[in-house]
C-alpha cells in the first residue's frame, strides 16, 4: 500500500484523468447602514458619561447597570433596548429642546391653529398649484399670503378711530401706550393707521381699525421703527 506523497494534488482514490469542474462563486455583499441607536445618540449629543445615563435610568429600574447600558446601545447585536419611560426621562433631562419639539409634533400643536378650506374643480386646482409653484412657495404658504393681503386690503383704515381704539385697548388691558397719539410715526412721520404707497408702487399696509382695537401697537408698519425703545 503506497502512501500519499507530499505534494500530491489528488486524493488517493481520485482519478487523475477525470474532468475537473470548477464552480466559481461571485458573492456580492451589500453593506447596509444601521440606523443610529437612539440611546447612543442621546449620549453622544448630550456629551454626558454613561454613568450619568445609568443614574437616571436607575430611578425607574434599580438593577440597570453598565453591562445593560452597553447592550442597549447595541440593540442590533443583543436585541435589547431601553424601556420607553426611561428614554423619555433621558430626552427630557439631557436633550430638553428635542423633547419639546417632539411633543409639539406628537400633539399636533402649531402656532396657527385656525384653518380654512374650499372646493375647486380639478382644472382650477391644477392652475392654482402652478401659480403657487411659480411664486416659489408651497400651496399653503401662498394661500396664507393671499388671504392676509385680502384682509389688509379690505380692513378699514381710519386714523381717528384706530388711535382711539388703541388707547382704549391699552387702558383696558393695563398696558403702556407706545403708539403716537396722532398716529404719525416719530421717525418717518407717516400715518401708521393708513396704507402707504411707495415710489416703487409697493403698498405698505398700515394698522387697521380692527388691529388697533385688538393688539398692542409697538412699532411703525412702514419704516419698522420701534416705539418701545
Amino acid at each position: 500500500m503506497s502512501e500519499k506523497r507530499k505534494g500530491d494534488r489528488f486524493p488517493k482514490d481520485a482519478d487523475p484523468h477525470a474532468e475537473i469542474t470548477t464552480i466559481a462563486s461571485d458573492l456580492s455583499i451589500t453593506q447596509t447602514t444601521a440606523p443610529v441607536n437612539p440611546l447612543r445618540r442621546i449620549r453622544e449629543e448630550s456629551g454626558v458619561a454613561p454613568a450619568a445615563i445609568i443614574a437616571i435610568v436607575q430611578r425607574r429600574h434599580p438593577k440597570y447597570d453598565k453591562t445593560l447600558q452597553s447592550k442597549c446601545e447595541r440593540t442590533e447585536l443583543y436585541g435589547v433596548q431601553l424601556a420607553e419611560d426611561s428614554m423619555k426621562d433621558l430626552r427630557r433631562e439631557l436633550t430638553p429642546e428635542e423633547e419639546k419639539k417632539a411633543a409639539w409634533v406628537r400633539q399636533g400643536r402649531h402656532r396657527l391653529t385656525a384653518s380654512v378650506s374650499c372646493r375647486l374643480s380639478d382644472e382650477e386646482c391644477e392652475r392654482f398649484r402652478e401659480i403657487a409653484r411659480q411664486s416659489g412657495n408651497t400651496m399653503q404658504a401662498y394661500l396664507s399670503t393671499m388671504i392676509r393681503d385680502h384682509l389688509y386690503e379690505h380692513e378699514l383704515r381710519d386714523p381717528a378711530k384706530a388711535s382711539a381704539l388703541q388707547a382704549k385697548y391699552c387702558k383696558t388691558n393695563d398696558l403702556p401706550h407706545f403708539a403716537p397719539s396722532g398716529g404719525r410715526c416719530y421717525r418717518c412721520h407717516q400715518q401708521i393707521y393708513e396704507n402707504l404707497k411707495t415710489a416703487e408702487g409697493y403698498i405698505s399696509h398700515g394698522i387697521s381699525v380692527w388691529e388697533a382695537g385688538h393688539r398692542l401697537v409697538t412699532g411703525c408698519p412702514h419704516c419698522h421703527y420701534s416705539f418701545v425703545e
